[in-house]
């Protein structure tokens, strides 16, 4: 329906079957993938295998990066979280030394001595860059989801990422009872979802409820006011009434950890969110084309 390749996040060679698989290494090398979000999950696993000694090291308690995260909301939680479970036993069989909670740093890296260095660090919530945004009552979607704080009953949802995030916290938001309002910048409702995919969370939406907006650009946050903005007139609105205003603006790539190890390690790559934020099965894909090449 979307003119892409068929593929699949759980397993990137399908779809490929004519293609070569990756072939066993010539020779073992030591290797560290940072970052344990699907592709540093997949690559850690697709390099293990070819006979490679594999450390994998996660700066959070938990592996699963933003796939844990969105796994707390509950149209998610069965397939993300066997999912998860899936790629940590695989990891165990194939003897991969896995440290959470451990954050990689160039002068850890670098006091270790890998031969190969994957960065594969994820992405950072990004913000919208608007007068007011970092006000107390604004909040990263991702913390929604985490737990870590209180919305109030009444939320505003700021959409500006096409695919399923805004959905997906609005949703979360909705299962708890909250009063919800979804504002988007874009022209339609979630561009880049699917229609298979796209009616389940919209029915959850429409029978709480929530209120979805199209076409209005945030351009100012106040203490009770949010000013908004017509991306096609230009005209000017705003929204009030509300305890706290989600961001579900999609993501920035980390990859701060790469350039600090540019030129300073044997064989540095880069994968995942940290490279460009995309969705999981572009990163399982970008790992398992790596994996070749190592």
């Amino acid at each position: 329906m979307e003119g892409l390749r068929f593929g699949c996040s759980v397993n990137p060679g399908v779809g490929r079957e004519t293609e070569p698989e990756p072939a066993p290494a010539a020779g073992p090398q030591s290797v560290l993938v940072a970052g344990g979000g699907p592709a540093g999950l997949e690559l850690a696993a697709l390099l293990a295998a070819k006979g490679h000694s594999v450390s994998l090291w996660e700066r959070e308690a938990e592996l699963g990066g933003q796939v844990r995260t969105a796994a707390r909301a509950a149209e998610n939680q069965s397939s993300y979280l066997q999912y998860l479970n899936f790629q940590r036993r695989q990891l165990e069989r194939l003897n991969v030394t896995i440290q959470t909670g451990y954050t990689a740093t160039s002068e850890r890296i670098l006091a270790a001595g890998f031969t190969v260095v994957a960065v594969a660090t994820g992405a950072m919530p990004r913000r919208p860059t608007v007068p007011g945004i970092d006000l107390p009552h604004i909040i990263e979607g991702r913390d929604v989801l985490d737990g870590k704080v209180d919305v109030g009953n009444r939320v505003v949802v700021i959409a500006m990422e096409d695919h399923m995030q805004p959905l997906t916290i609005a949703g979360f938001l909705a299962d708890l009872g909250k009063q919800v309002r979804l504002i988007y910048a874009s022209p339609s409702i979630a561009p880049l979802v699917g229609p298979y995919s796209i009616g389940a969370p919209l029915a959850k939406l429409s029978r709480a409820g929530a209120e979805i907006t199209v076409c209005q650009r945030l351009v100012c946050v106040e203490t009770d006011r949010l000013m908004l903005r017509n991306i096609h007139s230009g005209a000017p609105s705003s929204v009030c009434d509300f305890d706290s205003v989600v961001l579900a603006c999609g993501g920035v790539s980390d990859a701060g950890l790469y350039d600090d190890l540019a030129g300073r390690v044997p064989s540095l790559h880069v994968l995942g969110d940290a490279y460009a934020p995309r969705r999981i099965s572009f990163a399982t894909r970008q790992a398992f084309e790596l994996a070749r090449k190592i």
